[in-house]
């Protein structure tokens, strides 16, 4: 079951650049969005579809009180981009979105083929947080601190690239985090190995 969720999870995580495809690591994923919040999708058109937001985690888009209503749109297309073939969340599943603010058109899109994580509600909540070939399972509350832990102590970040991404805290701070939560020294010891294979890389 749990080899079965992992794969879900990985297939949910696809995005497609040109040609390529590619995997979108969750620690990438969740420092590059603009938006991040837990919710279901409540309804779905021909131009995009509508979640209906439990939890507001992050919000770096111009609009402070975008989630206030609880609402969000989310739009398949953006000033460059189609979006019309971006894997659809499933219907009253529970999700963290990771979505991104388009500057041009002020709409929220998801980026690339990725809409966010699914949450698992049939045997306990929780949702599995991947890391560099490691997984856990762990609580949505876990998951959530384990992203606010990792944005404050890492910037923004690309998707795409094989780019350094240096942290913003003491790596004291950084150990802390990691023994504070298990999503985050997932997400932060993959950081870490893939920083120390492009350094390697460069050498």
């Amino acid at each position: 079951m749990k080899k079965i969720a992992l794969l879900f999870i990985a297939l949910s995580f696809l995005s497609l650049k040109k040609k390529e495809v590619a995997a979108v690591q969750q620690s990438k994923s969740i420092l590059y969005a603009d938006l991040i919040c837990l919710g279901k999708m409540s309804s779905i058109d021909s131009t995009g579809f509508w979640i209906a937001v439990e939890k507001e985690v992050a919000n770096e888009t111009p609009n402070k009180k975008l989630l206030a209503t609880k609402k969000l749109f989310v739009s398949y297309k953006n000033s460059k981009n189609n979006y019309r073939g971006t894997q659809m969340p499933l219907k009253d599943a529970s999700y963290i979105f990771t979505l991104k603010y388009d500057a041009t058109t002020k709409k929220i899109i998801p980026f690339y083929y990725a809409v966010g994580v699914i949450v698992d509600t049939k045997e306990s909540i929780g949702c599995y947080a991947v890391g560099h070939s490691k997984y856990e399972k762990v609580s949505i509350e876990n998951f959530i601190k384990g992203i606010d832990l990792l944005r404050k102590c890492y910037p923004k970040s690309g998707l795409y690239g094989s780019e350094l991404i240096k942290s913003k805290v003491t790596a004291k701070e950084l150990d802390a985090a990691k023994k504070s939560n298990v999503a985050a020294k997932l997400w932060i010891e993959e950081i870490e190995q893939m920083n120390d294979y492009y350094t390697k890389m460069r050498k």
